[in-house]
């Protein structure tokens, strides 16, 4: 009997995992008989077919130049949410429905987008997106920008946990979704309509009374302070070398918060636009709720009467800046059913400001501070409890902190915890137990801090003696 490649597409097509021995064997039973001469050539066949990977089949590759939509540009049928899409090197994409999916995207080759009068909107939505091997991802040009159109690139993934292995790059990529990321001499290139991205209050807003909010913010301002003309010392602002507002009704802005507490940031939409001349008035969709700055303030040497006025002033620019939110080129995370971002940030190895941030003052057993990246190794071995204090703990609606979990707030939080120096496997002890997860942390670029012995960040042949101490002497 003859097991044909489309027959083996079939068959691992009905499953996303590679059949087990059992199921292999079970094949192997509905088979019919053959001379003993041929077990031995049947049982290679079956190793050999026990380690086929059903990966590719959930993948299609661009073999040939083309539009994305057309199957004859893939080897495996147009991307769907089910396939990873992979353009290989020297081979162009371009982008050309409405509406484009692919479970995630690799780009070797070129993957580039115009615009389209016929299809004034353009979307892709896939998990990630990895650009490397010299691959290419380009929305527009710097020749043709992308400016009449849209386009709109949903990245879906959100688990902060998961791990990719990647065509193209050497190592798995872990603790990371829903990214859009180059490597290996990858790049990324969107060039979409040109609109001023910042400037600064020009003067102090504050909270309507009456309902109607405006602003008022600068038309020009000095942002590159290392080019253009130049006035004595200083750089001079201007339209030709800085920018200038040219934002108008619809537009989505953001005022930067003027206290320690970012969360006053406001997002609001223009509904109305004056210039002024050298600022514009615009008028906002809702009141303010919160305070924002907008003055120079100037500081000089005092003078005192009949002495020689202060030969110096220093001005300190404290206007919040405003920015602006819309563009016709977007990158944007997918929506939850109440059409709410999932996360902002899915990378477990930078902060995501959705999550509580605490400042943690820490003191040893005779009250001196001890600073908090260094509170672990300053600790003696033992046991200790963690306390965090209700009273110095609220949200951003100044909701004590719920210690206990019963739904109110008040109740101081507690952990209990060990530190014990050469307990690499954390059991509570260090011991003959450790030897292997000690030369593990050696060979490894993951820092433990249970193996350094000195305490200078790096787990290295410096802390072997240290180590080896600890095991004999206990």
């Amino acid at each position: 009997m003859k097991l044909t490649i489309d027959a083996l597409k079939k068959l691992l097509s009905q499953s996303t995992t590679t059949p087990d021995s059992s199921q292999i064997s079970n094949s192997k039973s509905r088979l019919p008989r053959r001379r003993r001469g041929n077990r031995k050539r049947r049982a290679q066949q079956t190793l050999g077919f026990e380690t086929l990977q059903p990966r590719t089949l959930l993948a299609t590759f661009a073999t040939t130049d083309g539009a994305w939509s057309d199957p004859a540009t893939w080897d495996n049928g147009v991307p769907d949410t089910t396939q990873r899409a992979i353009i290989s090197q020297g081979i162009t994409v371009e982008l050309d429905g409405a509406q484009n999916v692919a479970k995630e995207l690799v780009i070797q080759g070129n993957l580039i987008v115009t615009e389209d009068a016929a299809v004034p909107e353009k979307t892709l939505d896939t998990r990630w997106v990895h650009v490397n091997s010299g691959g290419l991802f380009e929305v527009g040009s710097e020749a043709d920008r992308y400016d009449d159109a849209s386009f709109t690139l949903t990245l879906n993934g959100n688990d902060p946990d998961s791990v990719h292995t990647i065509e193209g790059v050497g190592k798995d990529l872990k603790n990371n979704d829903g990214f859009l990321m180059t490597a290996g001499q990858g790049q990324i290139q969107f060039f979409g309509e040109e609109k001023l991205s910042f400037t600064k209050l020009a003067e102090t807003a504050e909270p309507a009374a009456n309902g109607i909010q405006t602003i008022t913010v600068e038309n020009i301002i000095e942002r590159n302070f290392n080019k253009g003309e130049i006035s004595g010392d200083e750089f001079v602002k201007s339209a030709g070398d800085d920018g200038e507002l040219n934002w108008v009704e619809g537009d989505q802005i953001v005022i930067a918060s003027s206290s320690y507490n970012y969360t006053e940031e406001e997002v609001r939409i223009i509904t109305n636009v004056q210039n002024n001349g050298s600022t514009t008035t615009l008028t906002l969709d809702e009141p303010l709720n919160y305070r924002h700055y907008g003055e120079i303030e100037t500081y000089g040497n005092t003078t005192a009467a009949g002495t020689t006025a202060a030969s110096q002033e220093y001005s300190i620019d404290l206007r919040a800046e405003v920015a602006l939110l819309s563009r016709n080129i977007k990158i944007q995370s997918n929506q939850d059913p109440d059409n709410n971002p999932r996360s902002r940030d899915t990378d477990v190895e930078f902060g995501d400001r959705e999550n509580v941030v605490y400042e943690a003052r820490f003191k040893d057993a005779n009250g001196n501070p001890i600073q908090s990246k260094d509170v672990t190794r300053e600790m003696a071995d033992g046991d200790y409890t963690l306390t965090t204090r209700a009273s110095e703990v609220t949200d951003a609606s100044g909701n004590l902190l719920d210690g206990d979990g019963d739904g109110i707030g008040g109740d101081d939080a507690t952990d209990n915890f060990f530190r014990r120096y050469g307990d690499i496997d954390l059991d509570g002890e260090a011991n003959f137990l450790d030897i292997s997860p000690f030369i593990a942390a050696l060979t490894s670029n993951e820092y433990r801090l249970e193996a350094d012995a000195n305490g200078d960040g790096v787990v290295n042949f410096l802390d072997i003696a240290s180590f080896i101490s600890l095991l004999t002497n206990s």
